[in-house]
This record gives C-alpha cells, structure tokens and sequence, in this order.
C-alpha cells in the first residue's frame, strides 16, 4: 500500500537527523518541511515536537508519530 509520508524536522535537531537516515535506510520515500520555513500558524500550532510524522494512507485516514520512534515506524511502514 502506497503512503504519502511527509516529515517536519528542524536543521538542529538531532532525531530528525536520524529519523531521515532510518527512513533512508529502509528505502522509505518522504517528504521533508523545516519548521522554521512554516509560515502557517495554524499547521504550526499543530506540530507539537520534531520530528512530528504524517502518514497519509491511500484509504485517506492518517497516523501521526510525534519523535522518532522506531517501534511505531516499523510497525506503521514496513
């Protein structure tokens, strides 16, 4: 099954970095937004900690993963 997957990191944040390495690793294709380039502040008010995860399913519901948390990753994406 297809996912969008779409990952709000920060360039200082050290699990975002290697939230990016585990999603590469396993061949994972995401799309990255830096927090500090939002301008919305209601997509901002939103995003409680980075990396803050959202995985869009094709069935149109969505699983949001706040941190890097590989158990849930795992379990949601491979």
């Amino acid at each position: 099954m297809k996912k969008d997957i779409t990952v709000y990191t920060k360039w200082s944040c050290v699990h975002c970095v290697k939230m990016k390495e585990w999603l590469k690793e396993n061949h994972i294709d995401y799309k990255e937004t830096d927090v500090t380039e939002i301008s919305d502040p209601n997509l901002l008010e939103t995003i409680k900690g980075v990396p803050h995860t959202i995985i869009k399913n094709e069935d149109g519901t969505e699983n949001v993963v706040t941190g890097f948390n590989v158990k849930t990753l795992s379990g949601m994406l491979l």
